[in-house]
């Protein structure tokens, strides 16, 4: 067992030095993808597609500051590990724009929800303007938040977290709840109310409708944007749960001695669950979006000719035939 254990610092080398590294290439290209696409004349008035846009900037901020120090203390001395002032920052900025990344993906699901309902009064949250009033509150709202935990973390021992004692289950208890258990019931929520909502608008174009009953016209796009968020929910619950299952079991442990081979195993564990998996979530939405829908695949090979034809300078058209 120890001879096993003792290859998992190496192997956690080279999970960060090939699969940290692509997924940060992939995610960083995919998200300023997202960014464009969301914001050409075919998505740009749809409010999901602004939360989309809001989700892919700050996740694209938040997967940079997130890996990009980790890779580059493979070779390096790790600044987190050696200033107070890094550290504290680094948290500060990693914590607020993930945060943010995964409440505006949560509003995508929100307004997806809204938009299949049968209830007019619950439509009514998918519009524009309250899609702009939310973008501009939520970095507010994560700004002013994060300060708090940010005094729970410091640099002991070359290591950057929570401080010992009680402020270290303090900042446990809180990364478990706000990071892992509350985003998840979230997306879990909504991404089955969504489903549901999708049922019954199947169910009112049948010939027997309900009299009075309200049926809300879902174009393609829309059904596409729906079916997208619902596998991105799945990817999300794959790389959120075992941070938060990891999280909890840290916290019910912390006061029981463990061997050697115990702590390598763990270290890889938290590693493995808290920074590679965890900041995967960043990266793949618009390899999920690429995938799962044909009218996405249509509108980024739009974007790429009219960017192609820009350079060009010869006029191009969009293809909106598809609704």
């Amino acid at each position: 067992m120890s001879s096993a254990a003792s290859y998992l610092p190496l192997l956690q080398r080279y999970f960060t030095r090939y699969g940290m590294t692509t997924y940060n290439v992939l995610g960083n290209i995919g998200l300023v993808f997202n960014m464009m696409l969301f914001l050409w004349p075919v998505f740009r008035r749809n409010p999901c597609s602004i939360y989309i846009f809001a989700a892919s900037l700050t996740g694209l901020i938040g997967l940079n500051i997130s890996t990009i120090p980790v890779i580059h203390a493979l070779d390096h001395p790790n600044p987190s590990t050696v200033s107070v002032r890094f550290c504290e920052l680094q948290f500060y900025f990693r914590h607020s724009f993930n945060q943010m990344m995964r409440t505006y993906f949560i509003c995508a699901c929100i307004d997806r929800y809204a938009i299949s309902s049968g209830n007019k009064r619950i439509r009514s949250f998918s519009r524009f303007r309250i899609a702009v009033y939310i973008i501009i509150s939520v970095p507010i709202f994560w700004f002013l938040l994060a300060l708090w935990p940010n005094t729970l973390n410091t640099l002991e021992n070359g290591r950057c977290g929570g401080k010992k004692g009680l402020s270290a289950i303090i900042l446990s208890i809180y990364m478990t709840l706000v990071v892992g258990i509350i985003p998840l019931l979230g997306m879990i929520i909504f991404g089955l109310l969504m489903l549901k909502n999708l049922r019954n608008v199947r169910s009112r174009v049948q010939p027997n409708l309900m009299v009075g009953v309200s049926a809300p016209r879902i174009h393609k796009r829309d059904r596409d944007m729906t079916r997208m968020l619902l596998i991105e929910i799945v990817g999300y619950i794959i790389t959120i749960a075992p941070f938060t299952i990891n999280l909890l079991y840290q916290s019910a442990t912390q006061t029981v001695t463990k061997s050697v081979d115990r702590q390598l195993i763990e270290s890889f564990s938290t590693y493995f669950n808290g920074t590679f998996l965890i900041y995967m979530n960043n990266s793949f939405s618009f390899w999920i979006y690429i995938c799962v829908s044909r009218t996405f695949r249509s509108e980024v090979k739009n974007l790429c000719l009219k960017c192609c034809k820009m350079i060009s300078n010869q006029p191009t058209q969009w293809n909106t035939s598809v609704t």
